[in-house]
């Protein structure tokens, strides 16, 4: 619950019933990736891709900044009430590090083995709230 990461933060801020409280200005962006469509893209590589042959394993189509992906779970439930707060300032209490603005990795190569993503954000993170409840 304590993960440092917002995506972890965040699904047990809801699931505490707790506001989100946003510790950056929000702008970093992301592709999230459901377990079962990394899963499903790790078996992939290991069944056809080719030995020594990098892949990326990712969702390009769930990219979401971290105030999209704050304000995308407050919508999945607004009968908890919750709201994002922002508390960022500049140099303050930030969430862990990153030197990307932007991480969308190129998954061309996983595409081309016949993967695809299928598990959208919105549904991936009710699914991973509803597990943990």
């Amino acid at each position: 619950p304590y993960d440092g990461r917002v995506f972890a933060d965040f699904v047990f801020n809801v699931l505490r019933g707790e506001s989100i409280v946003m510790n950056s200005d929000g702008s970093a962006r992301r592709a999230f990736c459901y377990v079962s469509d990394a899963i499903a893209g790790f078996f992939s590589v290991l069944l056809k891709g080719n030995p020594a042959q990098p892949y990326n394993v990712a969702n390009p189509a769930g990219e979401l900044s971290v105030m999209e992906l704050a304000e995308l779970l407050v919508c999945l439930y607004p009968e908890k009430g919750l709201v994002v707060n922002r508390r960022y300032a500049p140099g303050g209490l930030e969430y862990l590090s990153s030197a990307y603005t932007r991480l969308i990795p190129d998954v061309t190569r996983l595409s081309s083995l016949g993967w695809s993503a299928n598990v959208n954000p919105a549904t991936g993170f009710r699914r991973m709230i509803e597990a943990y409840q």
